[in-house]
């Protein structure tokens, strides 16, 4: 019995909904035995996504890939030369956009700096907003270069992303420390969502590591500070505490996943999994497992 497809596209990310029906089609030696019914929706909900999408690059990879199974595509369902050409014609759009958005940023910058007789507090309040959108346009530089899988100029653009986030977190004023860490945290996850979706582990292993524990540590540490002070004085925006804290939990989740597949592919898994286990058997008292 095939499960249907919407089990194994509709709750992942746009990216994600691709490449999970690219690897079923063309990455498992069942594909052929799939109903034509079920190869339908699989190409369907590629097809939907390159031609919306930004890559020039996955479509042709999806070309070849259906070239070896010429009798699967139908007319319907496939990417013509002019369709793929408005996709690079848009995909230039979105990086042009992307990068004027810096460029603004830039100037209105210089502009301000240029200024002297602001207040402190009222200059140190621009800076904040200033660099927020900062990271805001750098990240979206960064995914429009994710897109149209330029992996080694979105690499650069994260690296700055990730250099602009730490300097706004370590310069921010007092009184918005918490929403800082978790801009920053924000960040890390969405970067490593960038590498996830490049395959790239290397790269983002630094991500899940000591530094991302730390800054796990001090957002929790704002919001003990928060359950003791007045939320008006830590957190502008009022957000609630709770929802504060649900965010973390999911940041927990998400990178402790990230970092446990990591140790996986370095085959390092298992081998943490019987330290823990024997560590854990010898506080109690207990015998060691026998295949540690």
């Amino acid at each position: 019995m095939e499960l249907s497809v919407r089990l194994f596209l509709e709750s992942a990310p746009k990216r994600q909904r691709y490449l999970r029906a690219t690897h079923i089609l063309f990455g498992l030696s069942e594909s052929g035995k799939f109903s034509p019914e079920t190869r339908r929706q699989l190409l369907s909900a590629a097809v939907e996504y390159l031609k919306n999408g930004l890559s020039v690059y996955d479509i042709q990879l999806f070309r070849r890939s259906c070239e070896e199974h010429s009798d699967w595509l139908p007319e319907d369902l496939m990417v013509y030369e002019e369709e793929e050409a408005a996709v690079g014609a848009r995909a230039e759009v979105a990086l042009q956009s992307a990068l004027s958005c810096l460029e603004r940023l830039h100037v209105e910058d210089r502009v301000g700096k240029s200024n002297s007789n602001r207040l402190l507090a009222t200059k140190r309040g621009r800076l904040e907003s200033t660099e927020l959108r900062g990271v805001r346009d750098q990240m979206r530089v960064a995914e429009v270069y994710a897109d149209i899988r330029n992996y080694e100029a979105m690499s650069k653009a994260v690296n700055r992303l990730l250099t602009l986030a730490h300097s706004m977190q370590q310069n921010t004023a007092i009184s918005n420390r918490a929403d800082s860490v978790f801009v920053q945290l924000e960040v890390n996850r969405r970067v490593v969502e960038l590498w996830l979706g490049a395959g790239n582990l290397d790269a983002l292993r630094s991500l899940v590591g000591t530094s991302t524990a730390t800054l796990m540590t001090q957002a929790a540490e704002c919001l003990m500070q928060i359950q003791f002070c007045s939320p008006s004085r830590l957190v502008p925006q009022q957000r609630n505490v709770e929802d504060l804290i649900s965010e973390l939990e999911e940041y927990a989740l998400f990178f402790s996943i990230v970092r446990g597949l990591c140790m996986f592919e370095d085959k390092n898994f298992l081998v943490l999994l019987v330290s823990l286990q024997g560590a854990v058997c010898e506080e109690r008292g207990g015998s060691p497992p026998l295949w540690s």
